[in-house]
């Protein structure tokens, strides 16, 4: 595998801070690094940087090819520039943010090496967090008693809401990422959009949705 150094690469942007929240980007992974675990997303012409966990690396390493990474922006604590978190799906997203928004001293970066521990198997770490399992997030994941006991405490009644059930693709799915980004552009929280988006799937289970039904039916529920 080739590692373009930073100077082979179209210029890297910042974020600046105040910019919409962004969900996701899908455009060509042109680099990666190991140290930190990072990649660079190049769309429409602007390269841009993402760091993610160090165990995702190997899953985004083929370079050269379209990658669609979901998005969580942190800012510094005194502001400033603000980072870029990928995840490969939605479900590890959410998983990172309850990790950060809910565990008393845990910010972005932190967050991100729980996060790190867990991936590789998020459903046994939901089991050992809804069964306070401190042994198991001990041995099975490397957390400290001290940092188990902290997790357990903070998530135990959250996390089981996070992960979904593993469920086969449906024929809807792509029409349901076009209706979150829709409803992310209109300035939703991504979370907030996917929740509105997944309850008019839920409500229309037998019947299939268009486009613009599912998207005014989202909005009635998100207002």
């Amino acid at each position: 595998m080739i590692w373009p150094m930073p100077w082979q690469l179209v210029s890297v942007i910042s974020i600046p801070k105040g910019l919409a929240m962004f969900d996701y980007l899908k455009g060509e992974l042109v680099a990666v690094y190991p140290q930190p675990a990072r990649i660079v997303v190049e769309v429409a012409g602007l390269a841009y940087e993402v760091f993610i966990a160090p165990a995702l690396v190997r899953e985004v390493a083929d370079i050269g090819r379209e990658v669609k990474i979901y998005l969580v922006e942190s800012s510094g604590l005194y502001g400033g520039e603000i980072t870029l978190y990928g995840f490969l799906n939605p479900s590890q997203r959410e998983i990172f943010l309850q990790l950060r928004d809910n565990i008393p001293a845990t910010g972005a970066k932190k967050a991100l090496e729980y996060f790190n521990k867990i991936v590789g198997d998020i459903e046994k770490f939901q089991q050992a967090v809804v069964q306070r399992d401190v042994e198991g997030l001990i041995h099975t994941f490397g957390f400290t008693r001290k940092t188990a006991d902290k997790i357990i405490s903070a998530l135990k009644d959250k996390l089981v809401q996070v992960i979904p059930e593993k469920t086969p693709p449906t024929r809807t799915s792509p029409i349901l990422e076009d209706v979150i980004a829709a409803l992310v552009a209109m300035g939703y929280k991504p979370s907030s959009a996917r929740q509105a988006v997944e309850e008019v799937q839920r409500r229309n289970s037998h019947n299939p949705v268009e486009f613009l039904d599912m998207l005014r039916q989202a909005l009635s529920i998100i207002r």
